[in-house]
């Protein structure tokens, strides 16, 4: 199961990831087919080794266009959002269907609150789009607070670097790849 749900989200990417770099007109090395599909292939390892391996790999293997175009142009698509949504509600229910439920009330948690960080910040709406699905499957594999932590340290260790390179205190930082790695790298973590 886990490696057929790999391959479907590996597939998606390699053929549909590159028309969304291309929407955006960002042609760069790391908005490419290549760098999607690593990035895929990468993330996917790392969901596999998750205490959800089949959601875990949807959600590694869907959100590599979301963080490579998020690092391009600073948006999030949000047809990406959505079918990472449809793959991460479809691997837990395939996995544990008893905790669908759990997701869909941490989910709705998780949106309120960046909703209102929204509202009082410079925070985008594909950010408050994308969190829900990511802490809530956090949520679900046991591993909310190892991922609000490696998400909050890692971005702002590049955000001090980035500070520091550029000295612009109103540098943006793109939001989205960090509200992934943090809940996929503790989703690992609480597997062990």
């Amino acid at each position: 199961m886990v490696v057929i749900a790999g391959g479907i989200g590996v597939a998606l990417v390699i053929v549909f990831g590159p028309r969304t770099a291309t929407a955006y007109e960002a042609k760069t090395w790391y908005n490419s087919r290549a760098a999607q599909t690593a990035l895929a292939l990468l993330l996917v390892v790392g969901g596999a080794k998750s205490a959800l391996p089949v959601s875990g790999v949807l959600l590694g293997a869907l959100s590599a266009p979301l963080i490579c175009t998020d690092f391009a142009v600073h948006k999030l698509p949000t047809k990406w959002v959505y079918a990472m949504a449809i793959g991460v509600i479809t691997g837990i229910a395939c996995e544990t269907p008893a905790f669908v439920g759990t997701f869909v009330i941490a989910a709705i948690c998780t949106w309120t609150v960046m909703l209102l960080l929204r509202l009082t910040t410079g925070v985008g709406m594909g950010d408050v789009r994308l969190a829900p699905l990511t802490f809530g499957w956090a949520f679900v594999a046991g591993a909310l607070i190892p991922a609000l932590y490696v998400s909050a340290i890692t971005a702002g260790a590049v955000a001090l670097v980035i500070l520091a390179i550029r000295k612009d205190p109103k540098v943006h930082i793109a939001l989205g790849p960090y509200l992934v790695i943090g809940p996929v790298v503790a989703g690992v973590l609480a597997n062990y």
